[in-house]
């Protein structure tokens, strides 16, 4: 049984996405990475990220007023310049039954994960995009720790 999670804005500064196929009889690895190298920048931004994870291993760690259980249509984590907070900002419909979390600040570090499925709607912004393959079963090595916050 895997989770399904939603993040109304993300920024990170390093980014190594691995998938393992097998095409007649022989096993390849296609790698997406992104970053400047530099882990004291947080040059990786998105939002609306929603993951459909199988698995998942690191750290996380909030601040301010953490809420759980709030019905996933009134998260209230994104503010306007204005300070005002967004309505739903990660599009849930309502009656979908998703809860979610709210925080001032979250921040996860050194993940590792198995994910079914990702989608990023809009927008999203990563420099030195690289795709490759690789034969064989690899996987993105493990994520150094980040250096400072965004």
């Amino acid at each position: 049984m895997g989770l399904t999670s939603g993040c109304p804005s993300a920024t990170r500064s390093e980014l190594c996405l691995s998938v393992r196929q097998q095409i007649l009889g022989a096993w390849f690895t296609l790698f997406v990475t992104g970053g400047d190298g530099d882990r004291s920048t947080w040059e990786i931004q998105t939002e609306n990220v929603e993951l459909d994870v199988v698995s998942a291993t690191g750290a996380l760690d909030m601040d301010g007023v953490v809420d759980t259980g709030v019905p996933g249509e009134d998260v209230t984590t994104i503010k306007d310049a204005a300070g005002n907070s967004a309505p739903n900002p990660l599009h849930v419909p309502p009656g979908e039954r998703r809860i979610g979390i709210d925080a001032g600040f979250a921040e996860f570090r050194q993940v590792q994960g198995r994910i079914a499925v990702m989608t990023i709607p809009q927008p999203f912004t990563m420099p030195n995009l690289a795709v490759r393959i690789q034969p064989g079963r690899a996987q993105c090595a493990a994520p150094a720790a980040p250096q400072g916050n965004p």
